[in-house]
């Protein structure tokens, strides 16, 4: 009789932790995840119903930290910075990069020091330049393809 019980008490256990363990796993993962919830849903700018998905913005402190970084490189401390910023990529990716730029430039084959420097100057002037024109032109037809949207309803 004591046998039949505790095998009764034992599946009736084994129900309750199979009825509990799953909303305790969801509340644990959502209490690790708290703090990146809470940013997501913060930046959520639309939310659509049929065919649509959830609009949100993108994270304004990793643009805010790539800007603080390139800002930093007309400081004096800028070697450093540079530095900082190079460590962010695998060595791979800096060799590729690295070869682009001097098919780009074609620096490699120039023996003056100074006509060097100039050319690579201006080719990093020219390269923040791309830089700048893509954010405009990402701004502009961003804001046009929003426009577009709204017309579209």
């Amino acid at each position: 009789m004591i046998c039949i019980n505790l095998i009764l008490l034992i599946g009736q256990l084994t129900e309750l932790l199979g009825i509990i363990i799953w909303p305790s796993i969801i509340l644990i993962i959502f209490l690790f995840l708290r703090t990146s919830i809470k940013s997501f849903l913060s930046r959520i700018k639309r939310i659509g119903y049929k065919g649509a998905g959830i609009e949100a913005e993108t994270s304004s402190i990793q643009g805010k930290s790539e800007e603080a970084n390139i800002a930093k490189l007309g400081t004096a401390g800028a070697n450093e910075n540079l530095k900082s910023i190079k460590g962010l990529f695998t060595p791979e990716t800096l060799e590729y990069f690295r070869n682009i730029v001097l098919n780009a430039t074609n620096v490699d084959a120039i023996e003056d020091g100074d006509e060097r420097e100039e050319i690579l100057s201006l080719f990093s002037q020219l390269v923040f330049l791309a830089m700048e024109f893509n954010k405009t032109y990402c701004s502009i037809y961003g804001s046009q393809l929003k426009i577009f949207m709204k017309c579209q309803r």
